[in-house]
């Protein structure tokens, strides 16, 4: 059954697609080359306002300070979707506390290889700028917020090009040979007109249940087909938005429930000592799997 949400989000792909022709005919003139950037971002910027609650302003541009010691480098990004504490007065100013930051994203007209792998740096090095928050598996498996990459399109165009697979290869790829802690992965990649894949995290995997594996925590890119890349985009964030706003759990289930769509990706493996603190080691030892709650869940 068509919901009328896809409906809507349908309108939305199609002005996408419309808007990226014309960004891409402007990028012939390089004198536009930077306007077209910001018509991209621009377009992604509308789109959250219009989707996401009042209270999650979007702004551009933004600088989020590192809180981590020494002498971090201030992370640019192109969009930060703001927390609804945040005060008003801070939010116009370049400068955006990590604390006041409910996503951020990264944004590119065109995705290709190397706009894959530099979302992909962004992501490490913004979360290594950030102090770990400890104390349940998923306050130490994921950053404070999710970071994630936009683009309209992609370059694999040719007739031989495989440009899911392609996108699957270098994700896969850019997780191994950057990421050092599951916190540091790319959590959410969406090409309008291709598809969309997150990072799906697995806090605790018993002895056993995996011939030849010990127990484990994992995480795993998930590409998902099913409707419009943009609708799963929506139903994703209103579900990772509401681990810290409860508010948002009813409108996150409706999603979930009426998006629907199928998804596979390589899984990775992770020892607990290289995820945990030895206080959340011991806890999971010691829980049923699945109980104590939310954040003992089978995954996020």
């Amino acid at each position: 059954m068509q919901h009328a949400h896809h409906e809507w989000l349908e309108m939305v792909a199609d002005k996408m697609g419309h808007e990226y022709a014309r960004l891409r005919a402007d990028a012939a003139t390089p004198a536009r080359i930077q306007q077209v950037g910001h018509g991209a971002e621009a377009t992604w910027v509308q789109f959250l306002t219009e989707w996401l609650p009042p209270g999650y302003e979007v702004g551009r541009r933004k600088y989020i300070l590192p809180e981590a010691d020494g002498d971090g480098d201030e992370f640019e990004t192109d969009i930060v979707v703001f927390a609804p504490s945040y005060p008003t007065a801070l939010r116009v100013q370049e400068r955006v506390l990590a604390a006041g930051v409910a996503a951020a994203f990264s944004v590119k007209l065109t995705a290709d290889a190397a706009g894959l792998r530099e979302a992909a740096e962004s992501a490490v090095k913004l979360s290594r700028g950030l102090k770990p928050r400890n104390g349940t598996p998923r306050s130490e498996m994921l950053r404070p917020f999710p970071f994630g990459y936009l683009a309209h399109s992609h370059s694999w165009t040719s007739p031989a090009s495989a440009p899911w697979d392609n996108v699957a290869r270098n994700l896969e790829l850019n997780d191994e040979t950057l990421v050092q802690h599951p916190r540091e992965s790319l959590d959410v990649v969406c090409i309008a007109d291709l598809g969309m894949w997150n990072q799906m995290y697995l806090p605790y995997i018993p002895n056993g249940a995996i011939p030849t594996a010990g127990v484990s925590a994992s995480t795993a890119m998930i590409g998902s087909s099913g409707p419009q890349p943009v609708a799963m985009l929506i139903s994703w964030l209103y579900e990772r938005l509401s681990l810290t706003n409860p508010a948002l759990t009813g409108l996150a289930d409706g999603f979930r429930l009426t998006t629907g769509g199928q998804g596979s990706g390589p899984q990775r493996r992770w020892p607990l000592d290289a995820v945990f603190t030895a206080d959340v080691r011991s806890q999971l030892s010691h829980k049923a799997y699945g109980g104590g709650g939310p954040d003992w869940a089978t995954s996020f």
